[in-house]
């Protein structure tokens, strides 16, 4: 059977080829659909088990298993797809097996009730060549996204926020986050990043560290680490070479107590054009190597460091517009691309 298949909770669950015949589960899709073919989604299924991705697998040759939330009348316009856990103790959506490629748009997972349950949960086997656009994870007793076995994934516009455990979590990549928000976690927005790329992202107001034991050969570039309880970024020990590569970052107002902006742990770093204000502690610490781009001219730093605590560098900082409009005579230009990030 060919698709397109739809899933409306509130279809007839006949066969899966209509908004008329949808499926009332995308469990049922996820078993059907084969590389190239595409699941239309919309409305609210509320789960009393966790849904598997362990059958079929998007192909080079053929293409991705596209998984795309719609809106009430079938379009789509960036309205999410639910899949509601209900507090039933359960990973809302596991992959497992050899599910490389599958492409989901416009997904939102949340409720997972228990302890330590995921949202999106990565963590069994490998996993290769995801992309996930839009998708959202929240209110989940553990990670947000737990990507512990997917590599070569390209996490786009994601929101992760309000999860007892971490926004993003990751022990396996490479794997890429582009204009992605982790925030309110009660643990790290970002947790073991490494061989990993984190572009345009905002991660703000978790409990624990902004991005949390970073690892060797990451790149942070034009990310803002704002508001966290903890150090703002922390690399790992003996973190080895090459080293991570942090480039016009805005990294500023870590609120605990001796909240370090940047924590090398006595491993080398290399900085450019970052801003760093009001962090509680020191605004680098232990780094054996940092501010190695120079400015043209031969200034030893690139990085502008120790402001006063006046906040006039954000652009509007309650409407989450964290940008900065910092600009000093023989400093360089340190204002962020104006870029648009989901909140929720």
């Amino acid at each position: 059977m060919a698709g397109p298949f739809y899933v409306d909770p509130a279809g007839d669950n006949s066969n899966g080829l209509s908004w008329a015949t949808a499926w009332i589960t995308i469990q049922t899709a996820f078993d059907t659909a084969v590389a190239g073919e595409i699941i239309y989604c919309r409305g609210t299924q509320t789960l009393a088990a966790a849904i598997d991705v362990d059958i079929n697998a998007g192909t080079n040759a053929a293409g991705w298993i596209k998984v795309i939330g719609c809106n009430a009348a079938g379009n789509v316009d960036g309205t999410r797809f639910i899949l509601n856990g209900n507090a039933a103790d359960i990973h809302i959506l596991t992959a497992i097996g050899a599910a490389d490629m599958y492409w989901m748009e416009n997904v939102e997972v949340k409720n997972t009730g228990g302890a330590a349950k995921n949202g999106f949960n990565f963590s069994t086997s490998s996993i290769d060549g995801w992309i996930l656009i839009n998708c959202c994870a929240n209110n989940c007793s553990g990670h947000g996204f737990s990507n512990g076995s997917i590599a070569f994934a390209s996490f786009i516009r994601c929101i992760s926020y309000s999860n007892t455990l971490d926004g993003f979590y990751n022990s396996n990549g490479p794997n890429r986050y582009f204009f992605c928000c982790a925030r309110d976690n009660s643990r790290d927005g970002f947790s073991t990043l490494y061989t990993d790329v984190v572009y345009g992202c905002i991660t703000h107001g978790n409990t624990d560290d902004g991005i949390g034991v970073l690892r060797y050969n990451t790149c942070l570039i034009n990310t803002v680490i704002d508001g966290n309880a903890d150090d703002g970024i922390e690399l790992a020990a003996s973190t080895g070479l090459p080293t991570p590569l942090i480039i016009g970052c805005r990294i500023t107002n870590q609120s605990g107590a001796g909240s370090i902006g940047l924590n090398a742990n006595s491993e080398p770093v290399v900085i450019g054009w970052c801003y760093f204000e009001d962090n509680d502690g020191d605004n680098i610490q232990n780094a054996t190597l940092h501010q190695f781009i120079p400015l043209e001219g031969g200034a030893l730093t690139s990085n502008l460091e120790d402001l006063a605590n006046t906040e006039e560098g954000y652009v509007d900082k309650a409407n989450h517009d964290f940008s900065t409009r910092y600009v000093d005579a023989g400093d360089p230009d340190l204002r962020r691309v104006a870029i648009t990030i989901p909140w929720s």
